[in-house]
């Protein structure tokens, strides 16, 4: 009998394929689990590569897993792990797991500003199945958070690691709630096989011991996104044009964790109660899906963060150009990027505001706050940057960056002064109402053109919408990141 999925023959029948699922359980004695992938490899490679129609999903059957109750200390026993800890952080963080229940990873990720002491909860977010949840925070764990909080001072997370670079703080990782719950079960002397997740089932089976009903003490939200969107999506899709994308987000978000993605069958050990567990969309635009690698991706720029202050900038424009721009998306996207990028450069080189070369991060976003066709910039800029020798970093003021008058003033000249820009306009007929030698203009191609431009770039009290009236503006300078020290970052982010 082989040992290897590579000496399998693609003419075994169910017959061999049995005794080969028999050889990997009996005679090289293989964890069930471990079986359990080999069994869905074989599946995979029999039904879907080679195709075999001969072959039903019942000739590769998956061991029969045993069911076992999981284990659930007593409150004596739950007192006496949390008095072993060995220091108050590690005392805390058995009281929050055992007190609100949580998984591990969610409470190595708990920040401080997750305790609502107003509302006596504590958000969870991004939990299990990317959901966001909040669990109780009685008035004992108040007081001991209290008490933790007095002596540790964390800033950002509850639990901060002490592996982390000096001025970034990061979270523990959950491999080391899990290690703390197994030194703690070492120093109170308990013999049973437990881990953090132990508390879980500690926390939900003292709960019923008490005559609690778990099922009202952990419910949904009544309404969620997608509640909305099956309601009145097909109504809203008639009454406005949506392009394709817009369309394929809603149709994902509406079928999240529906029958129509399919799903999976869950099983409660203790109990034997199954219940059905729908699959995911996986689109971005869900607010269900992705937010974990979302979170995961913005923990590691923040560890990327100088050590100054960030500000937010925005170049628009005007409604009246969005039809012309998705007409030629390539090149007028391009030159937004090369017209905003150009116009910081220039303006923060300039002596009589910063004089320095700076960085910053630029994306183009062509939806607004409406769902509507509304193109724009964003650029995340640190308040400073290099002099002109490279040796010295000049740092903004805190609360000011670059004056918008000046750089609407310098975008929309570069804008209306670009050569794909000048080109479009005048071989446009749909907006060009003028004969061809004032479409010859080196400053504006056209009446329609000049229009755009005939505004002066103004400060807005609050970022702006797709207004159909508005023209090439940007937003204030507003503080995104506060100053936060980082290490390994010796100049600013090359400017893309």
């Amino acid at each position: 009998m082989p040992s290897t999925l590579g000496a399998l023959q693609n003419n075994w029948g169910a017959a061999e394929l049995r005794r080969y699922q028999l050889h990997l359980l009996h005679e090289r004695k293989l964890a069930l689990g471990t079986v359990e992938n080999n069994i869905s490899a074989l599946r995979f490679l029999y039904k879907k590569t080679l195709k075999r129609r001969d072959l039903a999903f019942d000739d590769l059957p998956f061991p029969k897993q045993p069911r076992t109750l999981p284990t659930v200390l007593s409150q004596d026993e739950v007192t006496r792990l949390i008095e072993a800890a060995p220091n108050r952080m590690h005392r805390m963080l058995l009281m929050v797991l055992y007190a609100t229940g949580m998984r591990r990873t969610e409470a190595s990720l708990l920040k401080v500003s997750d305790l609502d002491r107003q509302r006596m909860v504590i958000h969870i977010r991004r939990g299990k199945g990317q959901r966001d949840r909040d669990v109780p925070l009685t008035p004992k764990l108040l007081e001991a958070l209290r008490e933790y909080w007095r002596w540790k001072k964390p800033r950002v997370y509850l639990f901060p690691s002490k592996m982390s670079d000096p001025g970034v703080e990061q979270p523990i990782s959950d491999k080391t709630v899990w290690n703390v719950c197994r030194a703690a079960a070492t120093r109170a002397g308990i013999q049973k096989k437990l881990g953090a997740h132990t508390l879980r089932h500690c926390f939900a089976a003292h709960l019923l011991e008490a005559g609690t009903d778990l099922s009202a003490r952990m419910s949904r939200p009544p309404f969620e996104v997608a509640n909305v969107i099956r309601k009145a999506g097909d109504s809203f899709r008639q009454r406005t044009s949506l392009t394709w994308p817009q369309r394929k987000v809603l149709v994902a978000i509406a079928r999240c964790r529906t029958a129509a993605l399919g799903g999976h069958r869950d099983q409660c050990m203790r109990c034997g109660h199954q219940a059905i567990s729908y699959n995911s969309c996986r689109n971005r635009h869900c607010p269900k899906c992705q937010t974990n690698a979302r979170e995961k991706w913005l923990a590691k720029r923040q560890q990327e963060l100088l050590p100054a202050s960030y500000f937010h900038l925005v170049f628009s424009v005007p409604h009246a150009l969005v039809p012309l721009m998705w007409q030629n998306q390539r090149r007028l996207f391009s030159l937004l990027f090369e017209s905003s990028a150009a116009t910081l450069l220039e303006v923060a080189a300039d002596p009589k505001h910063l004089g320095v070369e700076i960085g910053f991060l630029a994306i183009l976003h062509t939806w607004g706050q409406t769902l509507q066709s509304h193109p724009h910039i964003h650029c995340v800029v640190p308040g400073g940057g290099l002099s002109f020798d490279h040796r010295r970093w000049l740092s903004s003021r805190s609360s000011f960056f670059l004056p918008v008058t000046v750089l609407s003033r310098v975008f929309r000249g570069k804008f209306g002064a670009g050569r794909d820009c000048g080109v479009l306009f005048a071989t446009t007929n749909s907006y060009s109402t003028v004969s061809a030698g004032h479409s010859q203009s080196r400053r504006t191609s056209s009446p329609f053109c000049a229009l755009c431009f005939n505004r002066t770039g103004s400060s807005m009290p609050s970022p702006p919408s797709a207004d159909q009236n508005t023209s090439f503006t940007i937003w204030p300078a507003t503080l995104t990141a506060s100053p936060s020290p980082t290490t390994g970052c010796s100049r600013s982010p090359t400017p893309r």
